[in-house]
């Protein structure tokens, strides 16, 4: 048996995990993912394995804010959400979490976390609280999920310092028309500079037409931006409109308010009469300026005031018994059948049988101017029935 001695020699294998040029055995970060692998060995990932890192998923989200005043603009800033995590060099993302994530959802989240409002909110309309559930993501993917509540807070709106909130006042801008009205006549319920006013009338003119029927005129020159809902005439004795007066009448006038009539076939007032145009919208009655209609006063019969007698006679305090009869013909109670026909100044020609035409009038009565003679004739005192006895200054006798 024989004995020989040989020399072993041990050949170093270079080994470089990551390819970095340093020998695992002298690299302290093998995998060359930033974490080293005494640290890696004691979080519990791999220290060969680049993709098992040290990494702890989101702990916590907090909310900043979660309130929003209503009537604000669209785009405000309504909350911040904040994760919390142990990784402090990780990039967090933020999503809405169904299911909030709805197109009716009022509200958009930003990935870094920014909630804005989708909408001008109303307090007395839209929901007061809103849930939404947001989670946090880290780099690796890993998240943390939490629910929160946003609140709408109402905004006191009290345009006209009333004291009752707009939304149920129903007279926002205080001017004394009610939101509705002012919505159906088309002015601005919230605007107290917009609104009805009285209509504003032009009384044009009144007369008598060919059958002495009265014709009024008249027109609305401005609405008051607002629906004419009546209009006509009132009729008066006085040039002062009283509004409670039972002896005023108001009476609708016809056709359309950019002018209209009324026709009256008599006035009911002793005298001239009094007209103003008038119309009604919601905010009352307007009156236009007023104007007269003047009737030509019959001119005095020539032989004035008489008193009435039985059998159609009269009795004038000058011209003594008579009875008239159409056409100028009258029978007088001295001088018998005269013809007469009205001469200026109240004076009147009569024509009689015996004597032709004789002038008078009441201030020289009883002479009477003879045309025939160009001369004075007085008639003497006498009774009724009695034949008629005048002095002629002609021939200065009795005849």
């Amino acid at each position: 048996m024989s004995k020989e001695s040989f020399h072993i020699s041990v050949l170093n294998v270079v080994e470089d995990n990551d390819g970095d040029g340093e020998e695992d055995h002298f690299d302290l970060d093998d995998d060359n993912d930033g974490f080293s692998d005494i640290d890696e060995l004691a979080y519990g990932s791999d220290p060969f394995n680049n993709s098992s890192v040290i990494n702890k998923a989101p702990e916590g989200l907090k909310m900043e804010g979660g309130e929003i005043l209503e009537n604000q603009s669209l785009g405000t800033q309504v909350a911040q959400f904040i994760g919390i995590d142990a990784d402090e060099d990780d990039n967090l993302t933020y999503r809405m979490v169904a299911p909030a994530q709805t197109e009716e959802f009022p509200f958009a989240l930003s990935p870094t976390g920014v909630l804005r409002s989708l909408k001008s909110f109303d307090y007395e309309v839209d929901e007061h609280n809103y849930s939404i559930r947001v989670r946090v993501s880290d780099d690796r993917n890993t998240s943390f999920e939490k629910s929160f509540t946003l609140h709408l807070r109402n905004q006191i709106e009290d345009m006209d310092g009333d004291e009752i909130e707009d939304f149920y006042d129903d007279d926002i801008d205080g001017d004394g028309f009610s939101n509705q009205t002012e919505l159906a006549e088309g002015t601005n319920p919230r605007d107290p500079y917009s609104s009805p006013m009285l209509p504003i009338l032009k009384t044009i003119s009144g007369y008598l037409d060919e059958n002495g029927s009265i014709i009024l005129r008249g027109q609305i020159e401005a609405n008051g931006d607002a629906k004419i809902s009546d209009f006509g005439f009132v009729l008066s004795q006085s040039l002062s409109l009283r509004r409670n007066n039972a002896e005023d009448i108001w009476i609708r006038g016809e056709g359309r308010p950019t002018q209209f009539t009324l026709k009256v076939e008599e006035s009911p007032f002793e005298g001239d009469l009094y007209f103003r145009a008038w119309a009604k919208n919601v905010a009352g009655y307007g009156v236009g300026p007023v104007k007269k209609v003047i009737f030509a006063k019959e001119p005095p019969l020539w032989w004035g005031a008489t008193e009435e007698l039985p059998g159609g006679w009269k009795n004038s305090s000058w011209l003594g018994a008579f009875r008239a009869y159409d056409g100028g013909w009258l029978y007088h109670a001295r001088l018998g059948w005269l013809y007469s026909r009205e001469a200026p100044q109240q004076s009147v020609w009569l024509w009689r049988e015996k004597d032709g035409w004789l002038w008078t009038k009441s201030e020289l009565w009883p002479y009477l101017w003879s045309q025939n003679t160009k001369d004075w004739l007085y008639l003497l005192p006498g009774k009724a029935g009695e034949p008629a006895k005048f002095y002629d200054f002609t021939i200065e006798a009795y005849r």
